[in-house]
């Protein structure tokens, strides 16, 4: 897990900047094949601890930590919603850069559909 966050972190240098730290939110697989009584498990919970105490104000890290048993629809579906969910707020606090982007691309589609455009044409889209 340090491996990943060090990554997310030393490739989030300019979100840093603009005061949007990078989301990250830890799923454990294979929960299905932890003993909840072993030591394995409080050892698990206490490197998840401080990983999130050494990389605070660097990554905002979701408060739950998701496990996940592949075979639980379950399991699988409150990390679906809530994937989607963090999606919509990410995407509704970044810059409209991505609306520019899906409009250009519907530009771009209606130019294949209109043969012979001129250049005037062109500019008075843009």
């Amino acid at each position: 897990m340090q491996y990943w966050l060090r990554f997310i972190v030393s490739n989030s240098k300019r979100a840093v900047q603009q005061c949007m730290l990078p989301s990250v939110t830890m799923v454990l697989t294979h929960v299905d094949k932890i003993n909840q009584q072993s030591d394995s498990l409080q050892t698990t919970v206490s490197l998840v601890q401080r990983l999130r105490e050494k990389f605070q104000g660097f990554i905002e890290f979701y408060p739950t930590v998701f496990t996940v048993d592949a075979r639980s629809s379950a399991s699988l579906g409150k990390l679906s919603h809530h994937i989607r969910k963090t999606s919509k707020t990410i995407l509704e606090r970044v810059p409209r850069i991505y609306q520019l982007c899906n409009d250009l691309v519907e530009i771009l589609s209606d130019w294949t559909g209109e043969p012979q455009q001129t250049s005037d044409e062109v500019e008075r889209v843009w």
